[in-house]
C-alpha cells in the first residue's frame, strides 16, 4: 500500500498574551527518560487568531514543576500527595497565557512562558 504523508505546518502565534481554552490533553512518555508527561493543546479564543499552542508537563509533584503554574492559573487545588488526576476534566477550562518565540534548529517556536487566570469579560466601572 502506498500512502502520502504531508508535513503539517501550523501558523506561528505572534508573541504576546492570549486568552485560551484547554482543547486537548494526552498522556505521553518523555522520549529521553521514559517519565510520564501530559501534552496539552490550548486553542486561542478569538476569531481573528486561529492558533493552537502546545505545552508539555512532567507529571510530578515537585514544587517547581510547571504544572503547578497551570493549576494556580486555573485556581485548582495543588495535590500534596500522589493522587490520580483526570486531566481531561480540564478540557474547556479557560485561562490567559503569555507567548514568546524561541529558535531552535532553524525553526521558530511559540512557547508558553506564563500561565495566568482568565481575565473577566466585564469592564470595571470607576466608583467616582
Amino acid at each position: 500500500m502506498t500512502v502520502t504523508i504531508k508535513k503539517q505546518e501550523y501558523p506561528l502565534a505572534p508573541e504576546g498574551g492570549y486568552d485560551v481554552e484547554i482543547y486537548k490533553v494526552e498522556e505521553k512518555t518523555n522520549r529521553y527518560d521514559g517519565r510520564p508527561q501530559a501534552q496539552m493543546i490550548f486553542k486561542v479564543i478569538s476569531e481573528d487568531n486561529p492558533y493552537c499552542l502546545v505545552d508539555w508537563f512532567n507529571l510530578t509533584l515537585h514544587p517547581k514543576a510547571k504544572i503547578f503554574n497551570l493549576f494556580d492559573a486555573l485556581k485548582l487545588t495543588i495535590p500534596d500527595k500522589t493522587e490520580e488526576l483526570n486531566l481531561e476534566e480540564y478540557i474547556g477550562r479557560k485561562l490567559h497565557v503569555k507567548v514568546k518565540h524561541r529558535e531552535k534548529g532553524g525553526r521558530t517556536y511559540a512557547n508558553i512562558t506564563e500561565y495566568l487566570p482568565e481575565v473577566p469579560d466585564f469592564v470595571f466601572e470607576s466608583p467616582y
